[in-house]
């Protein structure tokens, strides 16, 4: 599956591509499923000894880039073009 760009090339004037939202909502389903996987993996321990910590890491490890990226993407490409058309 290839999410990229090209998800959504119609759009009408005055909309925006909805692009950077939709891979914000991937990254967090994806952090999702690492923290279910993290506790899973953390309940499994026997005698102090937990087998399942290289996968705890990489799941670890991998959010924390993910949430990274994506935060950089959604200020950089969303939030920095936006603009009040109303004054308060």
């Amino acid at each position: 599956m290839n999410y990229g760009t090209a998800t959504r090339l119609v759009y009408y004037a005055g909309q925006s591509k909805p692009v950077i939202p939709e891979a914000v909502a991937m990254v967090c389903a994806q952090v999702i499923g690492n923290d279910s996987a993290i506790t899973i993996a953390s309940q499994s321990s026997n005698f102090e000894l937990n087998v399942m910590l290289p996968l705890v890491a990489h799941n670890l490890c991998e959010s924390l880039s993910l949430l990274a990226n994506v935060s950089r993407l959604l200020a950089d490409n969303a939030i920095s073009g936006l603009r009040s058309t109303k004054i308060i």
